[in-house]
Formats: structure tokens, C-alpha cells, sequence
């Protein structure tokens, strides 16, 4: 699939979502669904930092560079609900 502006988009979210209720439902609860959901932001921030490293145009960077950083806080948020638990 591609978006409007022609970038290449994925289902990773929602795939992360249905394995984590599926891994939580089978076995290992809410410290599992946490741990799937921060290997499965580990694996985004890399992703974004690698394409970042293209030469991109300058609202295309602005936007990942933007998501990169929700995604990047929201993991901490997530780190940090792990930790605790």
C-alpha cells in the first residue's frame, strides 16, 4: 500500500496490536502484551532512523522525524509501565 504522497505504508500497528492480544490472551498477560509492545517500538525507531538517513524532501523528513518522536515517547511510556509492573 501507498499513501498520498507515494511513501510505501505498512500494517504494523495493527499487527502489533493483534499479537500483543493474542500473546496476552494465551499465556502471559499484561507484562507480556508490554513486552511485545516495546521490542515492537524498538523495531519502528529503528526502521524510521534508517530512512531518515535518505535524502528525503523536506516535508516528507519533517513528518517522519515527527512520528519518530511520538513513537520514540510512547515507548518510554511503555519502558516505564514494564519496569513498574
Amino acid at each position: 500500500d501507498r499513501d498520498v504522497t507515494g511513501v510505501q505504508t505498512c500494517a504494523l500497528p495493527i499487527s502489533r496490536l493483534r499479537w500483543g492480544e493474542i500473546q496476552a490472551g494465551a499465556a502471559g498477560g499484561q507484562k507480556s502484551l508490554l513486552s511485545t509492545a516495546e521490542r515492537q517500538d524498538e523495531a519502528t525507531e529503528k526502521a524510521y532512523s534508517e530512512i531518515l538517513k535518505e535524502d528525503l524532501p523536506l516535508p516528507l523528513r519533517e513528518m517522519l522525524t515527527g512520528q519518530r518522536e511520538h513513537i520514540q515517547r510512547m515507548h518510554d511510556e511503555v519502558k516505564a509501565l514494564h519496569n513498574k509492573g
